[in-house]
């Protein structure tokens, strides 16, 4: 566990402390330091949001491109599940499709991002999704067929990799909302952004749900030092599946030399002798 926080400058004098009480003095000082970092990332995720209204503003013009096949546009992601940070807040808009006759989900997304594109966006492909620039906003245009009306399966296009998987965003919220690792998560993500790691979003959730699964503390510095350890001992080599779809391999989302580089950058973080140098 990283014992140093950002706050010292100087040892402490009193050298009669016991160590037990020393290291939890040092916990609680490092979990302020982090809830003041929560706090100062915070974001607001309401209805009331002025990011939500992207939504009113795209909608006329995904309405006039898809018509009736358009079921729903709603927030997914970081907004919904509870873990959007400020200094990279996005907004995930997923578009619930019904599946349109001869036109395949690669076409679909084609479609889209020209549409976009000739609309007046610099649009650019991101994961499942199309990003653009919306009133300020960064914004994840999420094309999906809706597999059945009384179902939230979806199927999403990875143009990455070219390929379609079936997957439930809902139950991703779901599953990580049930964890309760939220402030976790949103460190973990802030400390992700500022060494530019390549680590989509539900692998380092799916991640954290596992380090905390049989090593919990109710500081969370220690369960993100904890995280810190699995990223780098077990996550170069162990295996995330989606949890909506087993089928789904959420771990081959990253190259053998990305997933080391996340484990060395673990490993640079928790030789730091302060927090402020892992994340800030």
């Amino acid at each position: 566990m990283i014992r140093s926080t950002d706050f010292k400058e100087n040892p402490r004098p009193n050298s009669s402390m016991t160590l037990a009480a020393e290291v939890l003095s040092d916990v609680v000082e490092a979990d302020g330091y982090l809830h003041k970092l929560l706090a100062a990332e915070a974001v607001d995720t309401s209805a009331a949001a002025p990011v939500m209204g992207v939504r009113a503003r795209l909608l006329p013009l995904l309405r006039n491109c898809l018509a009736d096949r358009l079921l729903a546009v709603e927030p997914t992601g970081a907004f919904v599940k509870g873990t959007a940070i400020r200094s990279c807040a996005h907004l995930d808009l997923l578009l619930s499709i019904a599946p349109g006759v001869g036109q395949s989900l690669r076409e679909l997304h084609d479609l889209l991002f020209s549409l976009l594109y000739a609309s007046g966006y610099s649009p650019w492909r991101h994961g499942a999704g199309i990003n653009v620039r919306v009133q300020g906003y960064s914004v994840d245009v999420l094309p999906g067929y809706r597999e059945r009306l009384d179902s939230e399966e979806h199927q999403l296009y990875l143009p990455g990799r070219d390929v379609v998987v079936r997957t439930n965003p809902a139950r991703h919220s779901a599953h990580v909302r049930s964890a309760n690792r939220l402030d976790e998560t949103r460190i973990l993500k802030l400390w992700s952004k500022q060494h530019r790691l390549d680590l989509p979003s539900l692998y380092l959730e799916l991640v954290i749900i596992r380090a905390l699964a049989a090593r919990s503390s109710p500081y969370v510095s220690a369960n993100v030092s904890t995280v810190l350890e699995y990223l780098r001992d077990a996550f170069a080599h162990a295996q995330f599946v989606d949890p909506a779809n087993e089928g789904n391999v959420v771990s081959d989302l990253l190259t053998p030399e990305q997933k080391r580089v996340v484990a060395a950058t673990a490993r640079v973080a928790l030789a730091a002798p302060r927090w402020r140098a892992i994340v800030r």
